[in-house]
């Protein structure tokens, strides 16, 4: 088994500012204490549909999404495979 790796939606507002290379934090969804710590590894080249939520003409968040890969340091992996988790990167970096 390899590094293990965390697949992230970026909503488009922050799409751009996204790059390979920069730092990343996880944390359980609605949690604030960090459970494990990344690098961007992979951006995709276009924006999708998100998967999180339908669509709803009265939600304020962006509906498209890019895809971002982190892979996480070793000695980093508590988090379970298929779990959802919430991925902060760092992109002032």
């Amino acid at each position: 088994v390899g590094p293990m790796e965390v697949l992230t939606e970026i909503d488009e507002l922050y799409a751009a500012r996204v790059k390979v290379g920069q730092g990343a934090f996880i944390r359980l969804q609605g949690g604030r204490d960090t459970i494990a710590a990344g690098t961007v590894v992979e951006v995709s080249p276009a924006l999708r549909q998100k998967s999180l939520f339908a669509e709803d003409i009265g939600r304020l968040e962006d509906r498209r999404v890019r895809w971002v890969r982190v892979r996480l340091e070793t000695g980093q992996e508590r988090v379970l495979y298929g779990q959802r988790v919430e991925c902060v990167i760092d992109v002032s970096e």
